[in-house]
């Protein structure tokens, strides 16, 4: 009983040593990930500081994946500290949304029409530390996901394939039963007019 509990105890710890966490570091700086968890300058238990102005680009771990973010926590000073989120490798990249107060942005991943499956953050904070105060910042979950293959189709031909033995019906013969009835008359020797076809 007692070597099963260090097993589950190195387990453990094992597991944690490998949850990679980010924290917002200052200037610009980019990562390749496909886990772990995405916080503020505070990390997990601090609060961000004042007057920052960051970027963070977190790119895709594996090639033609698309990276994917969930906020499972948010909160800035609201109307002061900023989150804006690019579908891009930098802020000239679409926006995806800017976010303040505890509107948290949920969800958010890389577009279809992101080739580089890369998410970019820029937070920005006032500087004001005399009549206002930081907030816990954010908390969220890195992953990465695989895009839906694209199907194009290819016309390769209009052409009619052949039946079995070889033959392909003349697209000009209508298919009814007046155009039919022609190859019958056509036997007779219609359009002439002979005997067989007065008999008939």
């Amino acid at each position: 009983e007692k070597g099963t509990l260090l097993i589950l105890g190195f387990s453990l710890s094992m597991a944690n040593a490998f949850a990679q966490t980010y924290s917002m570091p200052g200037g610009t700086n980019t990562i390749s990930a496909c886990s772990g968890t995405f916080y503020d300058s505070g990390g997990s238990g601090s609060n961000y500081g004042y007057g920052q102005d960051r970027t963070y680009t977190i790119c895709p771990g594996v090639a033609g994946n698309k990276v994917q973010v969930n906020f499972t926590s948010f909160a800035t000073e609201n109307g002061y500290d900023y989150l804006y989120i690019y579908d891009g490798t930098t802020t000239a990249a679409p926006s995806l949304g800017v976010y303040s107060g505890t509107s948290s942005p949920g969800i958010v991943q890389a577009t279809p029409s992101n080739a580089s499956g890369c998410l970019t953050f820029r937070f920005t904070s006032d500087g004001n530390f005399i009549f206002t105060s930081t907030a816990a910042g954010w908390a969220g979950t890195i992953s990465c996901i695989t895009p839906c293959q694209s199907i194009v189709s290819n016309w390769v031909s209009s052409n009619e394939a052949p039946e079995g033995d070889g033959w392909v019906q003349e697209e000009d013969v209508f298919d009814t039963w007046f155009s039919s009835a022609l190859w019958t008359f056509s036997t007779l020797g219609w359009p002439e007019k002979t005997d067989d076809l007065k008999d008939f």
